[in-house]
């Protein structure tokens, strides 16, 4: 199962001339898109960075905006992922809606007395 988070940022260009820029990303965990692009002067661009985690661990990473023809910035990016867990509050399990024709799957899980 693959989990994912996304946050969006605006740059802002309040120059007089068009600036390119790409991003610079130590792995995989903070992904920002688009990578690269420009924007025109005088405007904003949208820009999604995407929390890709591998584990149930609190993540931490800089990633680098490089500006073409300008000053470089950092962002800091940090994101945690608390680890599942399951709660009976009754004695019963509800297992929802189960389609019929569908490949079967199985789930484990322990129970703790």
């Amino acid at each position: 199962m693959e989990m994912f988070a996304t946050q969006s940022l605006i740059l802002t260009n309040y120059g007089n001339a068009p600036a390119k820029f790409t991003w610079q990303t130590p792995s995989q965990v903070f992904v920002p898109k688009p990578l690269s692009d420009e924007v025109p002067a005088g405007s904003s661009l949208k820009v999604e960075i995407l929390f890709n985690p591998n584990g149930t661990k609190s993540d931490e990473e800089i990633l680098f905006l490089k500006i073409q023809d300008g000053e470089h910035q950092e962002l800091k990016c940090q994101g945690q992922v608390a680890e599942a867990k399951c709660v009976f509050l009754e004695k019963q399990l509800d297992f929802g809606n189960v389609h019929v024709g569908l490949q079967a799957k199985d789930r484990t899980f322990h129970i703790k007395n």
